[in-house]
């Protein structure tokens, strides 16, 4: 697929300023992604694939794959095989022989398709049905309407005046995996909505797509920066020679503090150097670890199972 072919989910984009701020939304911007693993994807990955027997280790192989590790702010999707890759080797299953879904169908649509969202697997069920996949949908369905009914998310502590700041001298975008609808919603709630010049959801592709697109409308790459919470955003910018900020999970407000103080002035004045962003990401990789804490081989089985079904996933999920 070509990026000219996900043009519908990504609006022109003329640039106004030099500058390029991208910026993800769940977990940067947004205070969401704890409120929204925790009440919307937790509980239906255990009802929709029927973990109840074992609702604490699928709870725990979830959060560490969705939030505690190098693999947070994965697309859903294979988030999802790597979720049931980690909890088939969680040891509080011991010997019990209760069986997990092996989602053979949905690796092989995740190796086979770039747009990983709810309208592209509609419309590879429309052409090749499959009651597995149909069940994935399902369960994709049923997270996005437990979200929203959810409150609305705020911000961190200090984006807003930070990502202010940044619009005076650099065009915004919001680059995330959220369904676009419920992106809009987060950012109209909050009277941000007219701050960046677009926000594109994950059925525009995967984030260095977008990235890439919005490059490609008339930046150059040292003038452009990605701000994200997670390896994928990170990975994003790496692959396009662009430089990245980390909001490091936990320590959000002091990162953006840092970033309105220190980072963005030296982005400004092409200080922004590799030893710089070095220093910055050494303290993000401590706080995303590799492997779960109840098994090093946990992690290395989550890792082939992504592997084998979309090789270009390893580089984002950071294995």
């Amino acid at each position: 697929m070509s990026l000219a072919s996900v043009n519908e989910f990504f609006p022109p984009l003329l640039p106004q300023r030099d500058y390029l701020l991208a910026v993800d939304s769940d977990g940067t911007v947004m205070d969401s992604m704890e409120r929204k693993h925790s009440r919307c994807f937790v509980p239906a990955f255990i009802e929709s694939f029927n973990l109840q027997p074992r609702a604490h280790e699928a709870r725990e192989a979830w959060e560490f794959v969705n939030l505690r590790s190098r693999s947070r702010g994965l697309n859903r999707f294979p988030a999802l095989l790597a979720s049931l890759e980690l909890l088939q080797s969680h040891p509080g299953l011991g010997s019990d022989p209760h069986s997990l879904p092996q989602l053979s169908d949905l690796r092989t649509w995740i190796a086979e398709e770039r747009r990983l969202s709810n309208p592209s697997l509609k419309s590879h069920l429309a052409h090749r049905p499959s009651a597995e996949l149909e069940a994935v949908l399902a369960w994709s369905e049923s997270v996005n309407l437990r979200i929203r009914e959810l409150s609305v998310s705020s911000p961190f502590y200090g984006a807003q005046d930070a990502l202010l700041e940044a619009s005076g001298e650099a065009d915004i975008v919001v680059i995330s995996q959220t369904v676009s609808e419920d992106l809009k919603r987060e950012w109209k709630a909050n009277g941000l909505e007219a701050l960046p010049r677009c926000l594109v959801g994950q059925e525009a592709g995967s984030k260095r797509d977008s990235l890439e697109r919005a490059i490609a409308s008339g930046y150059q790459t040292e003038r452009v920066i990605m701000v994200g919470d997670t390896f994928q955003d990170y990975d994003a910018a790496a692959a396009l020679g662009v430089a990245f900020y980390p909001i490091i999970p936990g320590f959000e407000g002091f990162s953006w503090q840092r970033f309105q103080s220190h980072a963005l002035p030296r982005f400004l004045a092409g200080a922004f150097d590799r030893a710089y962003q070095a220093d910055l990401l050494s303290a993000f990789q401590e706080g995303l670890p590799l492997r779960p804490t109840w098994s090093p081989a946990c992690a290395a089985r989550a890792k082939t199972s992504l592997e084998q079904s979309a090789p270009e996933l390893r580089v984002a999920v950071g294995w």
